[in-house]
């Protein structure tokens, strides 16, 4: 009978401590995993973060006076008081004489107050 309890403990010693270990086992795994998603959610952050600063700076640069500036030459076509306007003779659609400002300045001012649509129908179809 001595024999047999001695072996009920040995067996339930055992099992505890293979339990043990396998909860020691798990939580070390979870321990793991969780600090792997950390670090890709540092990653993550540390890109979005970059992200946002360079949109920081895109949108301070957007409302400059300088974007607006050229936003407003290039696609409306706006020019500050006093500047000229220099439009190469092929664009007008006007032969060159030999000399730079060979076309009429008449047409120029009809040109340029011209709406856009009918500037590109012009210079399209007119070729």
């Amino acid at each position: 009978m001595f024999d047999f309890l001695l072996k009920f403990k040995v067996v339930v010693v055992l099992g505890l401590v293979a339990l043990s270990t396998y909860n020691i086992i798990k939580t070390t795994g979870e321990v793991y995993k969780s600090s792997k998603r950390t670090d890709e959610l540092k990653v993550a952050f540390d890109q979005a973060k970059t992200q946002n600063d360079a949109l920081k700076k895109d949108l301070e640069y957007k409302n400059s006076v300088n974007f607006i500036e050229s936003e407003a030459r290039n696609k409306l076509n706006m020019v500050k008081p006093g500047e000229k306007i220099v439009i190469p003779s092929e664009v007008l659609g006007v032969e060159n004489s030999g000399e730079q400002n060979a076309f009429d300045l008449k047409f120029l001012t009809t040109i340029t107050q011209e709406p856009n649509y009918k500037k590109w129908l012009r210079l399209f179809l007119t070729r």
